[in-house]
């Protein structure tokens, strides 16, 4: 699958033109083609080379033949033969090179009109009757070319013509047959490569037209993906204050519990409460009293300076802090600093209205002995003992039925 951060929109814009087009085209516009090739280059180049030693390979043990029906050129034959694969084999050494890949397509159009040229030759060399045989190579040859070792057309189509020329010159020269059945031989080797140049054109297409339904394929599943993480990420923020809301706090403590739990440190939750918030939505209105949750939010993120940190609105006007790593004296620090930071809040518009917020703060180190849910009851225990204690506090969780006014001892 082509991936997306190597697409520009240019380039999906003309694959989607290519699609939609009534006719195939030889060659895409530019920005495509050169993926195209580049597709090529980087998904089949490596299988392309091994058909080309596969053929090599077999053209060498033509040789078995050459020793059957010209003996007496087989030395020549071992010649031409082999230095044809030492050459072959420096070829794809060569290409195995990133600044010689885009002489690929020349070079192996040119090692199929070699290949040719040292059957023609052969069969120049040996008898009459032995040139019949070696003549049925040039059409191998061909449907190899057309077929098996996709080649752009334009590639496959000169080296066809080359070889054809190669033949027609080579042959009619040697004059060892009649001009019918000269003719006769040249009409079946252009039926050949008309053949073996419409099946090239024909895979060349289906190759285009697989190269840009993938692209486009893969386009849209890359949209359809970041579409899909972008609905996870709104289903986990807050409407209202464009914060967390309450299942991505859910699902962030329970990584940062496992993160701490793992490395043995302690993790502090505190739960924040708006003071008196229902006498803000009765006095002031619900348009004021959604501007003081939004406000307190953006407060409330201003506290959070260290990575890992995070806040979430809980629900209604309760908001959670989490600070993984982050220890207990520290957190009393914490807690304090966010009730502070919510009772120096001052709105313009509302300058009678005096907004105050509960704290209960609980740290522990995660193990066997306590949950995630016994901290997050714990910092619930310490919120409402701030509430009982007159509000406006910052109570810290100290044990087993124990609780800190951080605001007192701050003082």
């Amino acid at each position: 699958m082509l991936k997306r951060s190597v697409l520009s929109d240019d380039v999906v814009q003309q694959a989607l033109s290519v699609m939609s087009a009534k006719h195939r085209v030889a060659q895409f516009p530019r920005l495509l083609e050169e993926h195209f090739h580049a597709s090529f280059f980087r998904d089949q180049l490596s299988l392309v080379r091994r058909y080309l030693l596969l053929g090599a390979l077999v053209f060498l043990c033509y040789l078995v033949s050459d020793f059957l029906r010209i003996p007496e050129l087989f030395e020549y034959a071992v010649v031409l033969r082999v230095s044809f694969f030492c050459l072959f084999l420096f070829f794809l050494w060569l290409v195995r090179k990133p600044k010689f890949k885009p002489l690929f397509y020349y070079l192996a159009a040119l090692s199929g009109v070699a290949a040719n040229g040292v059957v023609v030759e052969l069969g120049r060399q040996a008898t009459l009757l032995e040139n019949y045989h070696y003549q049925s190579g040039t059409p191998i040859v061909i449907m190899a070319i057309c077929t098996f070792f996709k080649l752009p057309f334009k590639y496959v189509l000169v080296a066809v013509l080359l070889m054809l020329a190669n033949y027609v010159f080579v042959v009619g020269q040697m004059g060892l047959m009649p001009d019918v059945i000269l003719i006769n031989n040249y009409a079946v080797f252009l039926g050949i490569s008309v053949i073996g140049l419409i099946a090239a054109f024909q895979l060349e297409q289906d190759r285009r037209m697989n190269f840009v339904h993938r692209l486009v394929l893969g386009d849209e599943r890359e949209n359809l993906q970041q579409a899909k993480v972008a609905l996870e990420q709104l289903t986990k923020i807050d409407p209202l204050t464009s914060i967390h809301n309450r299942l991505y706090f859910e699902e962030q403590l329970d990584l940062e519990w496992t993160y701490c739990a793992n490395n043995e440190i302690p993790i502090t939750l505190m739960m924040i409460d708006v003071d008196h918030f229902k006498s803000v939505n009765d006095n002031y209105g619900h348009q004021v009293g959604d501007q003081v949750i939004r406000v307190v939010a953006e407060t409330l993120e201003k506290q959070v300076r260290r990575s890992g940190d995070f806040v979430a609105r809980y629900g209604g006007e309760e908001f959670v802090l989490v600070c993984p790593s982050m220890p207990v004296d520290v957190a009393a620090v914490m807690a304090e600093s966010v009730r502070k930071a919510i009772q120096g809040l001052v709105f313009e518009h509302n300058s009678s209205l005096v907004l105050t917020a509960s704290v209960g703060a609980a740290t522990a180190i995660p193990d066997s002995s306590i949950s995630r849910n016994q901290l997050v009851k714990r910092a619930d225990e310490a919120l409402y003992h701030g509430k009982e204690q007159g509000r406006n506090r910052s109570i810290l969780w100290t044990g087993q039925d124990g609780f800190a006014d951080q605001q007192l001892s701050l003082l």
